[in-house]
């Protein structure tokens, strides 16, 4: 499975001080909440995003305002 650049970057921005496991656990968590195909910033739990740049968190509204149009348009 793979990551959009968003949640990378919200990933690589956070400073992960639970280490291994919390990184384990985050990813696990992701996998759960994703649609299969990618992992987004949405699929992330909040407090990795807040530890991230206002850059991931502009484009994490981007996909969750992506992903409203497609339930429209579905």
């Amino acid at each position: 499975m793979a990551l959009t650049s968003c949640a990378m970057q919200a990933m690589r921005s956070y400073d992960w001080p639970g280490n291994v496991r919390e990184l384990k656990s985050v990813l696990e968590s992701a996998v759960h909440f994703s649609d299969g195909k990618k992992i987004t910033s949405n699929d992330l739990p909040q407090y990795i995003l807040d530890g991230g740049s206002d850059l991931v968190r502009t484009e994490q509204l981007i996909e969750k305002s992506s992903m409203t149009e497609d339930l429209y348009l579905d």
